[in-house]
């Protein structure tokens, strides 16, 4: 019904003027295209990489494990350290990144298979490009 609704409004000030309903559609289009590229996860793990990145550049001699540690103990001050380091061990950026968005969205892989696998290809997408952007980055 408010669809119906809005097509008729389009289409009756379309009668009257174009240069309003024009602008009305570019405007809705780079909206909906914002809205469906940036989603609240994206936003997260955006922020999560910069921060990975802030702190390679920051701290060019520390280990992945150390930014990884700094990452999540910035995001879950009240976690022991003994918490904190066995969320860490073992893991890559994209790894972590990942456990951060299930525990901060509360998602279960299971259950939400769908959406799991879209954040999983998100996550090694933006990984993918860290990567291509920092050339000299080894491992640690």
């Amino acid at each position: 019904m408010g669809c119906l609704i809005c097509l008729i409004g389009f289409g009756t000030a379309l009668q009257h003027s174009l240069v309003w309903p024009l602008l009305t559609l570019v405007i809705l289009v780079i909206l909906m295209t914002l809205i469906w590229r940036h989603d609240q996860y994206s936003a997260v793990i955006r922020i999560l990489f910069d921060d990975y990145t802030r702190l390679q550049r920051e701290n060019p001699g520390s280990t992945d494990f150390d930014i990884l540690y700094s990452i999540v103990k910035s995001r879950r001050p009240l976690w022991t350290e003994d918490r904190i380091l066995e969320f860490c061990v073992g893991k890559s950026i994209n790894q972590v990144v990942l456990l951060m968005l299930i525990m901060e969205y509360e998602i279960h892989p299971i259950s939400d298979m769908n959406l799991y696998q879209r954040l999983k290809v998100q996550v090694e997408t933006m990984g993918g490009k860290l990567k291509k952007s920092q050339p000299d980055h080894q491992p640690r």
